[in-house]
């Protein structure tokens, strides 16, 4: 490789190589730890929540053979907005919130604290990976460098529920590691590793096609029998979670112009993220590209020219066309469009991605005679932009106020919000929120139930009471809006339709004793009428003594 400009004192160099290397990663740790310290005390947020609180399989080491058997909480949650049932198989991902639980049970600091740890493990080993593969000490640690501080990377980090994909990036940089010193047993138990934290990871095959066109010339014979195992434990993955979940690998229906028009926009934004993030917060709703506007025009410009570039560094640097063939395989996981729930991609796409992107860009800008102020410019930046993003996911109403201004669209970010408003005792506000989710989704019931728990808070009864009905009618499991008629009809004086309606809540929910003592008050006002034991009596008898913080039963 040609002379680059070193991004560290030329007298480094005299150290013994062992010596140096230490160094450098234990800069990038440093780094990597004091860019994401201030995370430790921010609290659960969003789906951490679902994997973390309600998610009690994790909260014993008993339950460890749920973890390979079963798959985990789906994001079907209701608290959580979401209309689509997306089943995960991460078992390793599981396995390490019950190890943190034993520690610090639901103590936020000690999950975010895990993700803090292994973000600085991943950027350590991708040093050693790029050092290894390109040759050149100096590069590796700028490309890791730039990596490190990379702004879009941080969604996996600041959010708890980002664990998948830092475990995926662990295993699958040591399973490339081992490949490459033909050590297939260690890198296909890391692939193994790899799937089990995060199915993105079925794309580590292509790289170790790109592996061996990339830096094996002459083993044409051997290139596809040497990935064959890896093929064959995709295969063996997948019917493997096909039976923990109950279903195949979710496979997009789209035509063909609709697909590809959308993942050209989902390639240039991936790009785009990689350089410059687009938010302080950032959320991407699913939005097909039907028709060919001005936005998909400049995509398609983009991968085309992203395409020559890549074809340029095929004919002319095969090392550098294998990092490059590296940031777009793992990003292709999100061109199966319309199969991950309500969005279209997420920044964590790029969390192991980035790396491919900031390998090419380094090896360019070292060759330039500014690359130090570049790089050093580049990193105070980006590194600014992380540490500042990192306080958004500090302050849940801040966060969701930031994304819903980013995407107004998104209903999930929009019903969150109007949740933030309401705990804040915001309830204009929170009504507001609320009242655009329901014209988006009529029949949205847990957002139908909290629009009617803010309009009851602002004295407006009848429109709580029909936001009610509404919730009810759309689902009726849905306990909340069934206590909150039982409430209305209470205070009206029908007590026989009160009953009712509490019976039904007490059919979906454990009844607080508070609530229970009152369901007692009006079974006996009502003269003949006995609540059967299957129904109020049993969750009389398992009545909890916390108060229900979302009922409006609060004046």
């Amino acid at each position: 490789m040609e002379n680059l400009h070193l991004p560290f004192p030329e007298k480094w160099l005299t150290w013994e190589q062992g010596r140096l290397r230490f160094v450098l990663a234990a800069i990038l740790a440093v780094l990597s730890v004091a860019l994401y310290a201030f995370t430790l005390g921010n609290p659960l947020m969003w789906d951490s929540i679902m994997v973390v609180k309600q998610d009690h399989a994790v909260h014993s080491l008993s339950n460890i053979d749920e973890f390979f058997t079963k798959y985990g909480p789906s994001l079907d949650n209701k608290e959580q907005g979401e209309e689509r049932l997306l089943k995960y198989y991460r078992p390793v991902v599981r396995l390490i919130y019950a190890l943190i639980y034993q520690v610090s049970e639901l103590q936020p600091w000690a999950y975010h604290l895990a993700n803090v740890l292994l973000n600085a493990a991943v950027v350590v080993l991708l040093f050693y990976l790029v050092r290894e593969l390109m040759g050149n000490i100096g590069l590796a640690f700028a490309a890791v460098l730039l990596y490190a501080v990379n702004p879009a990377r941080g969604e996996g980090v600041y959010w708890v529920y980002g664990l998948s994909s830092i475990l995926m990036a662990l295993f699958a940089i040591l399973a490339v590691h081992w490949y490459s010193r033909r050590r297939h047993a260690l890198a296909l138990t890391a692939f193994v590793l790899a799937l089990l934290s995060r199915e993105s990871a079925v794309l580590l095959p292509v790289i170790l096609v790109a592996y061996e066109f990339a830096f094996r010339a002459g083993e044409d014979r051997k290139r596809f029998l040497n990935v064959l195992p890896y093929l064959f434990v995709v295969i063996l993955y997948v019917m493997v979670r096909a039976l923990a979940v109950g279903e195949g690998p979710p496979l997009t229906n789209l035509e063909a112009m609709p697909l590809v028009n959308t993942i050209a926009v989902i390639v240039q934004k991936f790009i785009k993220i990689t350089i410059l993030p687009d938010s302080m917060v950032a959320v991407y709703p699913l939005s097909i590209r039907y028709e060919l506007t001005m936005e998909v025009f400049l995509s398609w410009v983009v991968v085309a020219t992203a395409l020559g570039f890549g074809w340029y560094l095929w004919k002319n640097h095969r090392r550098l066309a294998f990092w490059y063939t590296w940031f777009f395989a793992w990003i292709s996981i999100w061109f199966n469009v319309g199969r991950f729930g309500e969005y279209l991609m997420t920044e964590k796409g790029v969390y192991l991605a980035a790396a491919g992107l900031c390998v090419v860009a380094a090896y360019y800008v070292l060759r330039w005679k500014y690359a130090i102020p570049a790089i050093a410019a580049v990193v105070l930046i980006h590194g600014l932009i992380t540490v500042a993003r990192s306080t958004y996911w500090r302050e849940p109403l801040t966060f969701f106020k930031a994304a819903v201004a980013f995407a107004p669209a998104d209903v999930n970010a929009q019903y969150n919000l109007g949740r933030q408003y309401a705990d804040a005792g915001l309830y204009r506000e929170a009504a507001d929120c609320f009242r655009r989710v329901v014209r988006k989704r009529p029949k949205f019931s847990m957002a139908l139930n909290n629009y009617g728990n803010c309009l009851y808070m602002l004295k407006d009864r009848a429109g709580a009471f029909e936001m009610w009905k509404r919730a009810y009618a759309s689902d009726p499991t849905n306990g909340e809006a069934a206590y909150n008629l039982g409430m209305y009809y209470e205070q009206e004086g029908d007590l026989k339709t009160a009953l009712r309606y509490y019976d039904a809540y007490a059919r979906q929910e454990k009844v607080p004793a508070h609530i229970a003592k009152r369901i007692r008050e009006v079974e006996i006002k009502v003269r003949g009428m006995k609540i059967s034991p299957g129904n109020i009596g049993t969750a009389r008898e398992n009545a909890v003594s916390n108060d229900r913080n979302s009922s409006t039963d609060q004046e």
